[in-house]
């Protein structure tokens, strides 16, 4: 179970990282850079320098010099439990992995498996397995199209698709168990950039949480067997000015303590919510006034507090753990929030890239209250400084 312990500091070393193969050759991108205990490799094919052809498969290479760990009772804070990490830190400090890897001559990859569909999220990892989340359809040939632009156009397609889960064995790549989560025509569009599977799934090596927005929340046992589920309707992940412009759900869900943490920041009926990992039961939800976002919870302690703590562009905040209890809120920065807030040892960094401003804020564990800075302010009491 993910428990609270010390985080990496600033010296901590990034190890592994995950992009797109283009062409069948291994490509880096470097503003798609995240440490992980993988290599996550999307087969993207291109055409005249464009991606336009079906994104068949999701390959997972695995690098050759991974660290031991066995089974259910390995370390758990040398793990990679949820989307990029322990409290998403992006960071596996001393992990002793290779610095390169070329994956069509297969230099420094242990083993790859072909994963049918599209899928955007990331392996979360525990012992001996990992688990990695998809959607198929075999008339959904659009594939991904990476890159900077600016078309708001959601991919037409109406077509039939299963989400899936696999568990696949760490040490062989050999696939232990697939589930079928949901059949169905997709609920809501996505981005060309986008997938039908983008949350990335969290464990905490006896449970293993999905979350396929629209398409439901899945809680199923580390042997495969789903324990739970929750159909909280349609999620309407869109781009807040064009409700048209359909891109799709891809906040992932966390397990801290025995909870599983949900964010749905959505067009109507934003919320944060709480739920029992072993039955689904609710503990909490709060409301939230925010327009669709597509980022990650996380959690710090404060003076002993387990806090709860979200992006977003009307209402970022952090909230009690235990009771759901508002702690801080703020409203500002860039729209369309997609970074998970990240925690340092006095302070919490926030980021949004978006919109006519998009500063970087360094917040105060210690906030309460509204924090929102003032016309002109960069820093208040609570805010220390934002750039």
């Amino acid at each position: 179970m993910m428990a609270a312990r010390p985080r990496p500091d600033d010296s901590s070393v990034i190890r592994v990282f995950f992009g797109y193969q283009v062409s069948g050759t291994g490509y880096l991108s470097s503003h798609n850079r995240q440490v992980a205990d993988f290599f996550y490799l999307h087969g993207v094919p291109t055409k005249e320098k464009e991606m336009r052809t079906i994104l068949s498969v999701i390959s997972v290479a695995f690098l050759m010099t991974l660290s031991p760990c066995d089974g259910q009772q390995a370390d758990a804070s040398r793990q990679w439990p949820m989307y990029r990490g322990q409290f998403a830190s992006g960071v596996l400090d001393g992990a002793s992995l290779p610095d390169s890897f070329d994956v069509a001559s297969g230099s420094n990859v242990r083993w790859s498996v072909e994963i049918p569909g599209l899928g955007q999220s990331s392996p979360a990892i525990w012992g001996d397995v990992l688990y990695i989340t998809t959607a198929i359809s075999k008339a959904d040939n659009t594939g991904l199209k990476p890159g900077v632009f600016g078309d708001i156009a959601s991919v037409d397609d109406t077509s039939v698709h299963e989400w899936k889960v696999y568990c696949i064995d760490k040490k062989s790549g050999r696939i232990i168990w697939e589930r079928l989560a949901h059949t169905g025509v997709p609920t809501m569009k996505r981005h060309a950039k986008s997938s039908h599977a983008s949350c990335s799934a969290a464990t905490d090596g006896d449970h293993v949480v999905t979350f396929f927005g629209s398409e439901g929340l899945y809680c199923y046992s580390s042997d495969g067997e789903l324990l739970w589920k929750k159909d909280f309707g349609r999620l309407e992940s869109v781009f807040f000015s064009t409700r048209s412009a359909e891109w799709e759900f891809a906040s992932s869900p966390i397990i801290y303590k025995g909870v599983v943490i949900v964010q749905v920041d959505i067009m109507n009926g934003s919320f944060v919510a709480a739920f029992d990992v072993k039955s689904g039961r609710e503990l909490w939800k709060k409301s939230r006034d925010e327009w669709p976002g597509w980022s990650t919870p996380n959690i710090y302690t404060h003076n002993g507090r387990d806090i709860v703590v979200l992006n977003g562009y009307k209402h970022r905040g952090a909230y009690d753990f235990k009771t759901g209890e508002e702690i801080w809120k703020m409203a500002g920065g860039g729209d369309l929030p997609i970074p998970t807030p990240v925690i340092g040892k006095d302070l919490i960094y926030f980021n949004s890239a978006h919109g006519r401003v998009s500063p970087v804020y360094a917040v105060s564990k210690a906030a309460t209250g509204d924090i929102t800075l003032g016309d002109g302010q960069t820093s208040n009491q609570h805010v220390k400084w934002a750039l």
